[in-house]
């Protein structure tokens, strides 16, 4: 049996490269409760009944097993009980991941966990979850937190159990305080912050582990810009106060557009290849061009696309964090930040 899911399993992976991977909000939630066991709830796009889909897997680091039988709401919930075998989920190092396919179309969704490369959700505890946050302008792009009240079968919210609090300075090169200076963090959610005018903000920001690298700076009529930063790490639970200072490099990204079209990319973190996903109507028969840059603003790569999703191998990058900028007829359209691990 596991011989033939692993057969199955490769030719789910060259059907992926022959027809696109649709982007789909699918892993909702991951629940560990005191036993150990798991629980992970799927929500599925546009009410899409689960058991129409012809294939559905669930892969974690201890193997591959089938669906045999779930529920139809919209929260499905999946736990052994579903599956063909036991699949052992290891909350402190595994990599989750989701296979479904339809109609020749695959669709997949990963979660990184624990010390999985890649992974900012660390520390978790038995009786909490890791939740996805749906972004508010678009549900492609997402970022998952750690909570201490798991919303199983229920939408999930940031009201509870999920926020901490961090406070600080921001610095220019020469070590002066920024004042009066309003940022977002580029992970996680933390919504707009400011410094006053000594400097100093505080603000509350998701449950999770952070490396950061760049904020963004709120500009007017939609746009931003993106500012690059000392590197900073810290994690943070619900009810921690950390203090973190952020120190501004020399250098900054042009201004770009925010929230005003799809652009993502998946999987995200990356390690050989990425799908880029983006507002295809937006371009109609013409070409747009992605470029990628690193976070001193160089460009390290640049191609035209003219269909969504469109696959990118990446392995010629170095592993770090990379912006992407797609333009058409030379106008910036969008900007979002690209991960890759090796």
């Amino acid at each position: 049996m596991k011989r033939l899911l692993l057969i199955l399993m490769l030719s789910l992976s060259s059907l992926a490269f022959a027809n696109p991977i649709i982007y789909s909000f699918l892993i909702s939630e991951i629940y560990f409760d005191e036993s150990g066991n798991w629980v992970i709830e799927i929500w599925l796009e546009n009410n899409q009944n689960f058991e129409f889909y012809d294939l559905r897997y669930l892969e974690s680091n201890s193997g591959i097993a089938e669906f045999t039988h779930f529920d139809t709401t919209e929260y499905s919930t999946i736990t052994n009980l579903n599956l063909s075998n036991d699949l052992i989920i290891n909350k402190d190092n595994d990599r989750i991941v989701l296979h479904i396919n339809t109609n020749s179309k695959y669709q997949n969704d990963t979660v990184l966990l624990g010390e999985a490369e890649g992974s900012y959700l660390k520390n978790i505890e038995y009786g909490q979850s890791v939740a996805k946050l749906c972004a508010p302008w678009h549900p492609s792009f997402f970022y998952f937190y750690k909570t201490n009240l798991p919303s199983i079968g229920h939408p999930n919210s940031l009201e509870e159990g999920t926020l901490g609090y961090i406070y600080g300075y921001v610095y220019d090169h020469t070590g002066t305080p920024v004042s009066n200076f309003t940022f977002e963090i580029v992970e996680g959610y933390s919504g707009v912050i400011s410094t006053d005018a000594t400097g100093y903000y505080q603000t509350q920001i998701t449950s999770r582990s952070y490396l950061m690298d760049a904020l963004l700076t709120p500009l007017d009529q939609g746009y931003y810009e993106t500012t690059p930063i000392d590197p900073v790490s810290f994690e943070i639970n619900e009810n921690d106060t950390l203090n973190i200072n952020f120190t501004q490099t020399l250098t900054t990204l042009e201004q770009h557009r925010k929230k005003s079209i799809l652009l993502s990319n998946y999987p995200n973190p990356a390690t050989d290849f990425t799908y880029f996903v983006f507002d295809a109507d937006i371009i109609g028969n013409k070409a747009a061009m992605l470029k990628i840059l690193d976070m001193q603003g160089r460009e390290v790569d640049a191609f035209l696309l003219n269909e969504s999703p469109f696959l990118r191998q990446t392995g010629h990058l170095p592993k770090g964090n990379y912006m992407y900028q797609l333009y058409l007829d030379n106008e910036l359209l969008g900007t979002n930040k690209l991960i890759l691990v090796k």
